[in-house]
Parts: C-alpha cells; structure tokens; sequence
C-alpha cells in the first residue's frame, strides 16, 4: 500500500486527471434528461451541428465558445445527448485538475488538496457534475488555466500576451467571467508591478485584438449585429428580470468571505511576517476570487453559487493551513501519514464506487432491451421516464398530424422539435432576457406577423420555469383562439 500511494505522490497530477474521470463519468451519466440548461444548451448545439447560425437564427445569449465546440463535437462523434454529456466530462477534468494544480501550487499539501477536490466534487450532491455541459465551467476552466500561469511566475516579459489571450478566451467563452477575470488580473497588477498603468494597457490591447478580430469574422458572416444584440443589448432585460437567491448558498459564501477577511487581518495584527511568496499567492488569490463572485449575479442559485466560490474557498483553506497555523506539516499528530493515507483511500474508493453504481445503472437503462433510443437519436445516451417517452410521442405525432405550423411556445420545445430538426429561434427558449434589445414587445411584434400557426403554451401557470415571460403567455391567451390541449399544453390557432 506505502508503495502504490508513495507512486501516486510522484504522479499526482496524471493521478488527479484520472481519478476525476472515473469520479465525473458515470454520476454526469446516470442523469433524467430534465427541462434545464442541459437541454436548452444542448438543442441550440444540436442545431448548430444542422447548420443553424448561432445569433443570427438562434437565440443564444452568452459568447460562442462553449458553443463552437460542443458543435464540432457533436458533427465529429455523433449528434446526440450521449456526446454532448462526454463534453461535460472532458470540461469537468480539466476543471478539477486545474483547481488541484492551484492548490498545490500555493503550497497545500497533496492531502488537503485532494480531500478539497473531493468536496468541490460532492457539493450539492454533485450538482456541478449533474449540471451538464456548460458555458460556466468551461470559462472558469480557462480562468484556472490562467491564473495557474500567474502563480507560477515564469514568462515574466510575455505575460501580459498569456493573460491577454486568456483573457480575450475568458470573454468569448462566456462574457461577464471575462470581464470578471479581466478585472483581477488588472487589480493584481496595480497592487505588486511596477509600470502598472503599461502591464494593463498591454493586457487590455491583446485582450482587444483578439475580441476585434472575433468581431470581424462575424462582421463579414452578416452576424455581427445579432451577436452585439442577443449578447449584450439585452443583458439590462436579463439582470433585472431575472434575479433570484438561494439564500443557504448564499450566505455560505458570504460567510466564507467574512472568515478569510477576519482571519488575515487577525494574522496581520499577531504577526505581520509573511513572506513574499506568501503575500504573492494571497494577492492572486484576493485579486481573483472577489471579483468572481459577482458570477452569482443575477441568478444566484445553488450551482452559481458553488462555482463562484471555488476560489475563495481556496483562499480560505489557503489563510486557514498556510498562514494562520503555519503549514500542515507544522502540525503534528501521531501517524498522521498513516492517518492521511487511509483517509485517502476511503474518500477516493467511496466516490469512485458511487461512480461506478451510477454508471451501471445508466448502462442498464441505455442498453437495455426497452431502450428507447439509437444512436443517431438525440436523446440517445440519456435516462428518460416512460411518461416523458410517451409524452414526446403523442406531441410529435401532433406536430406530423397538424397542417398548420406548429409552435411550442415554451422551454420544453427542445423535447418534441429536436425529433424534427425544426427551428423557431426566440419561440423556443421563451425565457426573460433571452429576445435582444427589443425584449419581450420584440416578441410580441413576431407573433402578430404569425399566420396559420398553432401556438402551445403550458396549461398551469404554475408549472412554468420562472424565467418565462408571462407578458408573452397572457399576449397569446388574449389575441388567439383556444382550439384545444394536448398533454400539458394549451393549444391556440391563429389563421392568416
């Protein structure tokens, strides 16, 4: 045993990489395909895989990277949720192993910072992992890339072309963790460099360049004003339509927050000696961390809060071990190796078996003799209730039987349109924020242009995700004609 775990101490980061696979693969798996971002992130990707050009026919909101990507992906491996939950795996390594990578290069020991990855994994009953793929994680992904560059202190002179790149990569993965990245990276600068003001101008010119020459591309693609317009003139609609607190989470990380303060400032006050590297990773660390927190706004539910806090957690541990007691091999315990090892390999077998539970039973549903999908089907790969198989059925069958067009006015559009490679654009994500600069009175203007449609809506008020626009709904129920219901969905008709 001394041998295999003296092994993996040479190999700790290839053993990290691994060990966050077999964690992440079968529980980001084993997941109900769900009326969630999942699924709204994967019909726009599935549509882009069709051909569809994000902006310009699809409504998508953040930056284009996330999407760029899972778009080769799905037209290299397969158009399917199956695939598209393989990306979250490959996003979700390299963000664990990057966090790991911090950790051990501001000096937590291997011990610490294992035991902490497996706390960021386990958070939420492994929300993040279940999330699906996301524009988030893959930007805090970057994030991490970079500031691990930062903490390593090398390329003095090219910096600020690294952390521009990075940057501008940041930015064009999902925008307000750019800027939020962007702003730690200059406040750092003001606070240990000399020549500040020109280390930030550099920064900001490679930053610009890069997002410039992005820009161009979509300019001569006849996409540029849809990209400014879904992007960034309807954020104003966005942030004040859509705020929203999960008060626990919440209140985690500000206590969190109020701890690391507390306990610096009490450190500084006892014992004002740290050393320069000391002080150099806590620059880092404060100049990053506070400013990723405002990733929580203006929905700050339970996963935002999570991954906004990822480094401030960090800090904390970082203040708590390194500073305030010294380091933790300063702390002495009887056969604390031995302790620190057996604790090793019961976290790490405890998780990676949950991994391997989640994993057969995902194999059983998918590859089962009543599997319901091949797989050239979109929803191959994930778990679906016999009820929400029978429910995609008899609306599909709905949608070939009806001579009007049909539109799902509703989030849930991806579960029946993505059978008929249909697109509607800002119909089928009707959500608050999501419409441009025009917002919910743009959408308003689309429907009354509508002719020979039928408009579903859902039933009870109630059951609606609460970023849609209820402006919309009641629009619908005023000025058309009810002809019916299928399933759980009203059905409206407008005649030309």
């Amino acid at each position: 045993m001394n041998k295999i775990l003296n092994k993996i101490k040479e190999k700790d980061q290839y053993f990290i990489l691994l060990y966050s696979f077999l964690c992440v693969l079968g529980i980001s798996f084993n997941v109900y395909i769900a009326n969630s971002d999942e699924l709204w992130n994967f019909f726009n990707i599935y549509k882009m895989s069709n051909g569809y050009l994000i902006y310009e026919e699809l409504n998508v909101i953040i930056t284009p990277i996330f999407f760029y990507i899972g778009s080769f992906l799905l037209n290299f491996l397969g158009q399917n949720i199956f695939v598209f939950r393989i990306y979250n795996c490959i996003i979700l390594i390299f963000l664990f192993f990057f966090l790991y990578k911090i950790m051990r290069e501001i000096g937590l020991s291997r011990f610490i910072s294992f035991l902490v990855i497996n706390f960021f994994m386990v958070t939420g009953n492994f929300l993040v992992i279940r999330g699906g793929a996301n524009y988030n994680t893959l930007a805090l992904t970057i994030s991490f890339i970079g500031i691990c560059i930062l903490l390593q202190d090398k390329f003095h002179k090219k910096m600020f072309l690294i952390q521009g790149i990075i940057g501008a990569l940041v930015f064009l993965t999902k925008q307000n963790i750019g800027i939020f990245y962007s702003i730690g990276y200059c406040i750092y600068i003001l606070c240990s460099k000399d020549k500040k003001i020109k280390e930030i101008l550099k920064y900001i010119l490679v930053f610009m360049c890069i997002n410039i020459c992005f820009c161009l591309i979509l300019y001569f693609q006849g996409n540029l004003f849809d990209f400014i317009n879904y992007c960034f003139l309807g954020l104003n609609e966005f942030a004040n339509n859509n705020v929203t607190v999960d008060f626990i989470y919440f209140s985690c990380l500000v206590t969190v927050l109020l701890l690391t303060i507390f306990f610096i400032i009490l450190n500084k006050k006892i014992d004002n000696k740290f050393d320069n590297e000391k002080k150099r990773n806590l620059k880092i660390l404060i100049c990053f961390s506070i400013p990723f927190l405002l990733i929580a706004y203006p929905i700050a539910n339970r996963l935002h809060c999570i991954i906004s806090g990822y480094l401030l957690f960090i800090l904390f541990i970082y203040v708590i071990f390194q500073i305030v007691l010294g380091g933790i091999n300063k702390i002495k315990i009887k056969n604390k190796q031995i302790i620190e090892s057996i604790l090793l390999v019961i976290v790490g077998t405890v998780l990676i078996s949950l991994s391997f539970a989640n994993l057969i039973n995902w194999f059983r549903f998918v590859f089962s003799e009543e599997k319901y999908y091949n797989y050239e089907d979109p929803f191959f790969g994930g778990i679906i209730s016999e009820e929400m198989y029978n429910n995609i059925q008899n609306v599909s069958k709905y949608i070939e039987e009806t001579e009007n067009e049909v539109i799902i006015m509703s989030p849930k559009a991806a579960f029946y349109m993505i059978n008929f490679n249909i697109n509607h654009k800002d119909f089928d994500l009707p959500l608050k924020g999501n419409f441009g600069k025009e917002g919910e009175k743009g959408l308003i203007k689309q429907i009354k242009k509508l002719e020979n449609v039928n408009v579903l809506i859902e039933k009870d008020e109630e059951k609606l995700n609460w970023q849609e626009s209820l402006i919309l709904r009641n629009y619908i129920m005023e000025n058309m004609n009810c002809v019916g219901e299928i399933e759980e969905f009203l059905i409206y008709e407008k005649k030309s």
